[in-house]
């Protein structure tokens, strides 16, 4: 419990109201961008102007849009996680944002733009989220539930003081994520120089359609459409998220479906071995499956992979999937359809690379050993969120200050 004031989140806001409606025949190829929950990262803001979408002044007008501007906060009433939020960075055109985003202009006067921010990435803040998310298709919270979110209001000077502190511990966190992202990159790196450009495969290696490159029997298909609430006992179902945060997830922490749900989609029941891809939203990440995985089932932004390891290898189609030719031609496979329409004879069709197994094998000797670097870095990592979000209940609870 808080020793301070708990206001609502609606009470420290100038102005809070949801983004505009806008439609595919609303658009315009340029003019007022449109900032989309996709922008809206945990904590900060993802750029994304390669995907940018964007209306015209008339449209805006017509429309009566709602401006957003350099300091802003907006939080996505839709996953992955509802309620996730960021500051709106300068930028040199005039914004708006979609319907599913929520745009919070503070009372500076209140409230500290940066110590709310960090308040919106707390435990205690997606508890209260948790209570008001709705839907089974697709989880969402309303606006009204989310201006009664409960916020600890001390003193602005010890607002300040609250978000300095965590500022600094999150560069810290900031500084071991980039370490890992260095690794990776390290990887993707070394997967060009060894097989070059998996889409104009400049080193002429024999190529087949995904479909040809899986173990016999299996297929191209995504997971289950409506998942249900997660039920207890049940079988566990990756989800995006699973998979993008970067972390290895365990068996007991992915949320279930009923087994009846699951019966319906026996062709994506995993049996321990295969790699996983994300077809819509973060398109292309990737989870080669263990063992301990098998009997889970995906959710339908996601497509299990059983590949034929007498011509391919897992860890070099992680890497192939990983590489941004093969991100691009997934996204544009997937752009603005939605998932049940997503052409999955044109994905099947999709040309895959077929280096000889011995190079494959090379790479997979390094992958390896840079895995065993992550793994250690990862655990530092894990530990300093621990401290980190520690860190956060003595501060919003008032035990700091």
């Amino acid at each position: 419990m808080s020793k301070w004031e708990m206001v609502r989140l609606s009470e420290v806001a100038a102005m809070m109201t949801d983004g505009d409606w806008i439609e595919s025949k609303d658009q315009s190829p340029n003019g007022i961008r449109l900032l989309q929950v996709g922008n809206i990262g945990k904590g900060f803001y993802i750029d994304k102007s390669e995907r940018a979408k964007y209306i015209s002044e008339i449209t805006f007008s017509n429309l009566k849009c709602t401006e957003v501007i350099e300091g802003d906060i907006l939080i996505s009433r839709l996953p992955d996680p509802v309620g996730r939020a960021c500051i709106v960075p300068h930028h040199n055109i005039k914004l708006i944002t979609a319907v599913d985003c929520t745009i919070i202009r503070l009372n500076s006067q209140l409230c500290n733009k940066h110590y709310l921010l960090h308040y919106l990435c707390s435990p205690q803040y997606f508890w209260q989220i948790e209570k008001y998310v709705v839907g089974t298709t697709r989880s969402r919270i309303s606006r009204k539930n989310l201006q009664t979110i409960s916020v600890p209001l001390p003193p602005l000077p010890v607002q300040q003081q609250i978000a300095d502190v965590l500022d600094q511990a999150n560069v810290l966190l900031e500084k071991r994520k980039a370490q890992i992202e260095k690794l990776d990159l390290l990887v993707k790196s070394r997967f060009l120089e060894m097989f070059g450009d998996p889409l104009t495969n400049p080193m002429g290696w024999e190529t087949r359609p995904l479909f040809a490159t899986l173990e016999a029997g299996s297929t191209v298909t995504y997971g289950i459409v409506q998942t249900g609430d997660n039920v207890k006992d049940g079988v566990p179902v990756f989800r995006p998220i699973d998979i993008v945060s970067g972390r290895i997830p365990l068996r007991s922490e992915l949320k279930c479906t009923t087994k009846e749900i699951s019966s319906k989609y026996k062709r994506t029941l995993l049996k321990g071995y295969e790699l996983l891809i994300t077809v819509r939203g973060s398109i292309g990440d990737t989870f080669q499956v263990t063992p301990e995985f098998e009997g889970c089932n995906v959710a339908r932004n996601i497509v299990p992979l059983r590949i034929d390891t007498r011509y391919l290898l897992y860890p070099f189609m992680e890497g192939l999937f990983g590489q941004s030719a093969t991100k691009q031609v997934i996204a544009e496979l997937t752009k603005g359809i939605a998932l049940q329409g997503l052409n999955m004879s044109e994905f099947r069709e999709i040309n895959i690379i077929i280096p000889p197994l011995e190079l494959q094998n090379n790479f997979v000797n390094f992958v390896s050993a840079a895995n065993k670097s992550k793994v250690e870095m990862q655990r530092g990592l894990d530990t300093l969120e621990l401290l980190y979000k520690s860190l956060m209940q003595k501060c919003f609870s008032g035990e700091m200050f």
